[in-house]
Parts: C-alpha cells; sequence; structure tokens
C-alpha cells in the first residue's frame, strides 16, 4: 500500500516537548552496566595543542560486527523497570535516535515496525555490507582528551579506547500526540561539579549533556556543513544545549574548539527544525494507521520513503525481519 506524505497545517512550530532522560548505563557488546561516570568536559590548555589522534591507533579495540544506527538497547531498559507495563502503557513508540534521525534528515529509507502491546517498536535497516568506518575511532580519541572521569581530572591518554564501551541514554518525549522512547549515546556532561548517583531521577534531571563533532581545519563554512543537521538535530533528541566542534588536520586536532549553542545554530540553518519535526510526525502517524489492529511481536511491517510518498508491505507471524528479540517477547508476555 501507498501513502502520499501531505504537509500538515504549520499554525503552531513544531517541537519535543517534556524531553528528560529517564536512565543511563554503560554497553560494552552484550553486556550493560552502570556507568562509573559519564564523563566530564574539560577544555584542553593551548599548550596541549595540537592533540595527537594517531598515538596508540593500533591498539584500539575494533567494533565487533556492529553495524550502525542497529542497537536496541531499549529492550534492557524496559526489562529492567519495577513496573513495565505502567510505562509502557504512556508510550506509543520505542526506537533510537538513529532511527529518528533517518525521519528527519533523509528522504530515502526503510523502517521495520512492530506493534506489541499497544507499543510500536522502530527499527531502521543498515545499507548492505555498510559497517561503521574506522575513522569514528578518531572521535573517540579526543573524547579521551576532552572528558575525564571526575572534575579537575586530567586524561590517561595511555589508555585502551574501546570502540565497544558506550554511554547509552534512555529519553523520553512527546512529539504532537505522541510519546516517544529512544536511546542515544552519551558523550560526557558540561557539569563542574561531581554528580550523585546515576540511578537517581533527580541527579539525572540535573545532568548537562555534552556532545563534541569533527571538522576538517580549512572548511570555511562548516557551520553548515552537509552533516550539521544531523549533528544538531541529534543534539536535540538528547537535549543537548552546547556542543563542541574541534578542526583536524592530519591526524591533529587543531586550536581553538569552538563551544556552539545549539538552539542559536539551528536557527542559522538553512532548514527548519519545525519542518523537520513535522515531517517526522507525519511519517508516524502514517505507521500507527497502518498499524492499529496488529498486535503481535513478531508480525513485521516494512515501511519505505522515497521521493515523499510512503509505502508499505506486512509479514505475518514470525519471520527472517522479526527483530523482537525472544527474551524480551516471554517477559513482556507474562507480565500481568
Amino acid at each position: 500500500m501507498a501513502q502520499v506524505l501531505c504537509s500538515l497545517a504549520s499554525d503552531l512550530p513544531w517541537k519535543l516537548t517534556d524531553l528528560q532522560m529517564v536512565h543511563v548505563f554503560c554497553s560494552e557488546g552484550r553486556t550493560y552496566t552502570k556507568p562509573t561516570t559519564l564523563g566530564y568536559y574539560r577544555a584542553p590548555s593551548d599548550r596541549e595543542f595540537p592533540l595527537d589522534m594517531v598515538t596508540g591507533f593500533k591498539s584500539f579495540v575494533r567494533y565487533e560486527n556492529r553495524y550502525s544506527g542497529n542497537g536496541m538497547h531499549l529492550f534492557n531498559y524496559i526489562m529492567q523497570l519495577e513496573r513495565p507495563l505502567s510505562v509502557l502503557e504512556h508510550v506509543d513508540f520505542c526506537t533510537s535516535s538513529g532511527t529518528l534521525l533517518k525521519m528527519m534528515c533523509q528522504n530515502d529509507f526503510t523502517v521495520l515496525a512492530t506493534r506489541y502491546r499497544n507499543t510500536i517498536y522502530l527499527k531502521t535497516l543498515p545499507l548492505p555490507n555498510y559497517l561503521i568506518k574506522s575513522d569514528s575511532s578518531c572521535l573517540f580519541k579526543l573524547r579521551q582528551y576532552l572528558y575525564v572521569d571526575q572534575p579537575g581530572d586530567m586524561p590517561n591518554m595511555n589508555a585502551c579506547v574501546d570502540l565497544n564501551k558506550q554511554n547509552i541514554g534512555t529519553f523520553t518525549a512527546k512529539l504532537g500526540k505522541f510519546r516517544l522512547l529512544y536511546t542515544a549515546e552519551v558523550f560526557g556532561v558540561q557539569n563542574t561539579e561531581p554528580l550523585g548517583d546515576l540511578d537517581d531521577p533527580e541527579v539525572l534531571k540535573q545532568c548537562r549533556l555534552s556532545s563534541v563533532r569533527l571538522y576538517p581545519h580549512h572548511a570555511p563554512n562548516w557551520r553548515r556543513n552537509y552533516r550539521m543537521k544531523r549533528w544538531l538535530l541529534n543534539a536535540y533528541l538528547a537535549g543537548i544545549e552546547e556542543m563542541q566542534f574541534a578542526p583536524t588536520k592530519r591526524g591533529m586536532i587543531l586550536k581553538p574548539i569552538t563551544i556552539v549553542n545549539v538552539e542559536s545554530a539551528i536557527k542559522e540553518q538553512p532548514w527548519s527544525l519545525s519542518e523537520s519535526l513535522q515531517t517526522m510526525h507525519l511519517l508516524l502517524t502514517e505507521i500507527s494507521k497502518a498499524m492499529v489492529n496488529i498486535d503481535c511481536p513478531h508480525t513485521t511491517f516494512i515501511f519505505n520513503l522515497r521521493d515523499n510518498i510512503v509505502t508499505y508491505r506486512r509479514i505475518y507471524g514470525k519471520n527472517d525481519s522479526s527483530f523482537l528479540v525472544d527474551r524480551y517477547v516471554r517477559f513482556l508476555s507474562e507480565l500481568q
């Protein structure tokens, strides 16, 4: 079936409301633990520049068959809740920030959807044979320079950089009529004082999340880089107010590292935040309408967006595209 996306009335700006991080954990492959720290941002002194991104490169622990945007860390979050159904009954969509970004940034992609116990789960398909590039290890190395375990600490540049080790935040937000629950990587925080117990919701509210990105030093108009839309929207989804941008040259980070206000940077862009969120809401609406009479953990809807037209097909019962893992399905099916 096919549906043409139409513009909604734009009598008010579209925005996320009630955005908050509700949980955070450390992911190492398939192992999830409570993080010992989220990493505190520190500005390198002038004498530290240029920052060397090449030292220790051979000792990096590479990604282990990890495809971009395919992490379904929400299962772990939901299964550790004391009363998961009381949370899920208010959630319309469970997904990752990567999937939401595709809805806002791309006009040609495929998303899998499954509806179970009145909640829709979304997962995007990776491009064939597309692995995360090893170049991303430079960003991880920079994070080792910029984020330390406690405020005032100096980085241990001899520590091995493990690309599989990440802090993952779980976020909730409202977009129009939909309540979203999604995961996103947490780079670190801007807080200058130590945070308390990261299992405490009040402590999570105090977190001033941070992010850093790289750009070629010779790019004169880097503030309107073609990647900027994805970078800024990614920060927006995590409630990040400020980002750091670092210029690179031949494996080195040059100064200055520029701090950019996310809200102001978004207003400078040629695209509209409100229109991007409106597009995502339109897609979520079409997905919700198509799946209204389905409630099966295995039946999969495959939605394709091409040139502003949404098409989909259904595969009933357990199939090769089913993505809710058996352990999670059993967990939900046993809940009353």
